[in-house]
């Protein structure tokens, strides 16, 4: 899961808007294993938000 895709969820899911260098992702890289992960979100100055996300496996019943 890339910095992009979780933008585009968060958008989509909360109409909130968020610039690709305001997702920090753990290790830098994108996210490969299926989990939980937390995730880093600039929300500006020195503030940020920590999210749990969820990567599932992409079967065939996945949305």
């Amino acid at each position: 899961m890339t910095e992009h895709e979780i933008i585009e969820k968060i958008k989509k899911e909360y109409s909130i808007v968020l610039e690709k260098g305001d997702v920090h992702l753990p290790n830098k890289a994108p996210i490969k294993k299926i989990g939980n992960h937390q995730v880093q979100i600039h929300l500006g100055f020195d503030s940020y938000a920590r999210l749990s996300v969820e990567v599932a496996s992409a079967g065939k019943n996945a949305k």
